[in-house]
């Protein structure tokens, strides 16, 4: 079994980063959230709203708010503060078949 350096590990966390980021919600989605946001919702409050409007399993509703338009300050905040939503058990399967490409 390799043994993994720690550059090779920051290297694979840096590409699992880039694709995490790379991820966009379907635009019905992120301007709902907006929407959301506008009425004063809290973050419990739009994740709860936004999977019950469009049947959206937990993670995949929370991995939406992450990454909606308006918390794009946020990410970039966090990614300076090393932080970063990590949605690993969000799969594939957990994306409704009508925002699949």
């Amino acid at each position: 079994m390799k043994s993994f350096t720690q550059k090779d590990k920051e290297d694979a966390l840096r590409q699992l980063q880039a694709e995490w980021d790379s991820f966009r919600p379907p635009t019905e989605i992120d301007e709902r959230i907006f929407y959301y946001f506008c009425e004063g919702k809290d973050t419990n409050g739009i994740i709860k709203a936004i999977q019950g409007d469009f049947d959206l399993k937990e993670c995949y509703a929370t991995k939406c708010w992450w990454y909606s338009t308006h918390k794009s300050d946020l990410r970039e905040t966090g990614k300076r503060i090393g932080m970063n939503f990590k949605c690993g058990p969000c799969t594939e399967s957990c994306i409704p078949y009508k925002f699949k490409e």
